[in-house]
């Protein structure tokens, strides 16, 4: 979470260097494999989790003097979609061979590497944010990003069929 301290705000980021773009994607998980639905699902939380926490910490200004109330808000509010897909991040990043650590630092370097290439990113995940509060799902968020999510594997087992967070698949 966010802190406020003597009007900004400070969080503890692991990896924040830019080394280049190699390192910002994620490996990829066999061409035979593919993620299982709650292993995308919690990838697609965790990243809209990552996405947003890049923008609390490097939106500043006070046209984003909100962002740090609105991050902590979001995270209370999905808390348990980002506790219950633990376990199938751990399954996922196993397969991808790279602790979980590692692949959450890679997709905040990510994006926030894209950030700087992105016009009107603070402005776009403020959007995104503030719609954040009235969704009961925070995949709706998703494609609203200014940084598209880029799984690291195709998806099996739900091709084209609408997916929430509370998706309890039946695998």
């Amino acid at each position: 979470m966010i802190r406020h301290m003597k009007g900004a705000f400070t969080a503890t980021v692991l990896g924040t260097s830019v080394l280049g773009a190699t390192l910002f994607t994620a490996p990829a998980i066999a061409a035979d494999d593919c993620m299982q639905p709650r292993e995308a699902v919690a990838d697609e939380v965790r990243y809209v989790q990552t996405h947003l926490n890049v923008a609390a910490l490097m939106c500043r200004g006070p046209r984003y003097q909100q962002f740090p109330a609105l991050y902590n808000r979001f995270i209370r509010k999905n808390r348990h979609h980002l506790i219950n897909g633990r376990e199938a991040m751990i399954s996922l990043v196993a397969r991808l061979d790279v602790s979980l650590d590692t692949y959450l630092t890679r997709s905040f370097n990510r994006v926030s590497f894209e950030s700087t290439r992105t016009d009107g990113f603070c402005d776009r995940a403020l959007a995104a944010l503030r719609q954040s509060v009235g969704s009961p799902d925070p995949l709706d968020m998703l494609p609203l990003l200014p940084v598209a999510y880029q799984p690291p594997a195709n998806r099996c087992g739900y091709a084209g069929q609408a997916v929430t967070a509370d998706a309890r698949p039946n695998r």
